[in-house]
């Protein structure tokens, strides 16, 4: 009898795969803004411009992280 949770198939690997990237992403861009703060807690940018360029970015991708975490769960979730 095989464990529920050990039994892998492709479609199993691009939910794992689906949600490792979603944890890569959230954890880079958290690991950029903490490494951007100064002492004081601000984050500091070099031009006004990459600052606004970079928040955008970060905010595009962290929703995209989210979203894949989100469905890596969900299917996980319907596939048990």
């Amino acid at each position: 009898m095989t464990v529920l949770f050990l039994h892998i198939n492709h479609s199993n690997y691009h939910r794992i795969l689906l949600l490792v990237l979603g944890l890569c992403i959230r954890y880079q861009i958290g690991r950029r803004r903490f490494n951007r703060r100064s002492i004081t807690g601000i984050q500091l940018y070099s031009s006004y411009f990459k600052g606004v360029v970079t928040t955008i970015l970060e905010t595009l991708l962290n929703l995209l992280g989210a979203l894949c975490i989100m469905i890596a769960i969900i299917t996980i979730i319907i596939h048990l």
